[in-house]
């Protein structure tokens, strides 16, 4: 997830695109739809292929992190795309692009938007686990950056806190300022250290797909991968889970320092605040209410947040 807010800078043309992804696979470019679009890729269906683009130069080298990323995915124990067929900017996909069988299932955030909760995610754990290996991390594709949004650093996150509050009131959402800013207050010191591990990078609640039995199946979007302590990806820790399942959680992943589940706390907040600001302004209504399910259940343990639900607001 960038800090950027949520607009293309690049005009796609869905026809032009298929006709585009025809010459590099055989597919009827007649046969194509516009799946949803995120901060910073396009995605279309074309003849049951999914082809995802980028639409700003910001998420240029995302892309080119996930094409040398997804291939060596294969063996994780929830699905990730497995590329068809990838490339640089040509006419008709003005962006580096991805071309994939999708992952099926809905996204975590439409799940807890309903105030449902994930069935075994001890199975989210475990893919965790093994994405985290220590293994996975030496054998990282070749300009894999190192953290380079600093999720672990409580003063770059503070910036972040105060900038996405500020676009969350600007766009209807009245945030739980106070209890954020208690959170924030129990970091002390510098980074949080911890070991650099492969992380997923940007692991919110859009990019964990389940099934129909409510049971996770597949992670998305891996252009934020990066080594880094695994805070950020431990986020859904906190807002994915209730109280009752996260020890069955951490039994699964294994031990975890306090340090990184605390600062992992903190990420989760500003993934759900963040994402609520920007769902709001494009008036992603299933995603709205995801978010603030998410911020609830990570900030539970502060009596001063309470949803009323309907009311459109905390209060």
């Amino acid at each position: 997830m960038s800090d950027e807010p949520w607009r293309p800078e690049r005009a796609v043309d869905p026809a032009a695109a298929a006709v585009a992804l025809g010459r590099h696979l055989d597919v009827d470019p007649r046969r194509v739809r516009r799946v949803d679009a995120g901060w910073d890729n396009l995605v279309l269906e074309v003849d049951g292929v999914y082809l995802r683009v980028a639409v700003r130069a910001l998420a240029d080298p995302l892309v080119r992190r996930e094409q040398r990323l997804l291939p060596t995915l294969g063996d994780l124990p929830l699905a990730a795309p497995r590329p068809l067929a990838l490339g640089e900017p040509e006419p008709g996909l003005p962006g580096p692009w991805i071309a994939y069988r999708p992952v099926e299932g809905e996204a975590l955030a439409e799940l807890l938007g309903r105030g449902e909760s994930l069935a075994d995610p001890e199975a989210l754990a475990r893919a965790l686990a093994e994405l985290h290996r220590p293994a996975r991390a030496a054998a990282a594709p070749p300009g894999t950056p190192r953290d380079p949004l600093r999720r672990a650093d409580p003063a770059a996150l503070a910036g972040r806190v105060l900038e996405w509050t500020r676009r969350a009131v600007d766009a209807g959402v009245d945030p739980p300022r106070a209890a954020l800013l208690r959170l924030l207050d129990e970091s002390e010191g510098g980074p949080t250290d911890g070991p650099e591990v492969l992380v997923h990078g940007d692991l919110h609640m859009r990019h964990v797909l389940v099934d129909g039995g409510r049971r996770p199946v597949g992670v998305i979007d891996w252009g934020d991968a990066c080594l880094a302590p695994p805070v950020g990806d431990l986020a859904v820790y906190w807002y994915g889970l209730t109280p009752d399942q996260r020890p069955g959680f951490l039994a699964a992943y294994g031990a975890v320092e306090p340090a990184i589940l605390a600062a992992a706390r903190r990420w989760a907040a500003f993934s759900c605040l963040a994402l609520a600001a920007a769902s709001a302004a494009s008036e992603r209504a299933e995603v709205l209410a995801g978010a603030r399910e998410g911020l609830r259940r990570t900030l539970r343990s502060e009596r001063a947040v309470v949803f009323a639900p309907g009311a459109g607001r905390w209060a």
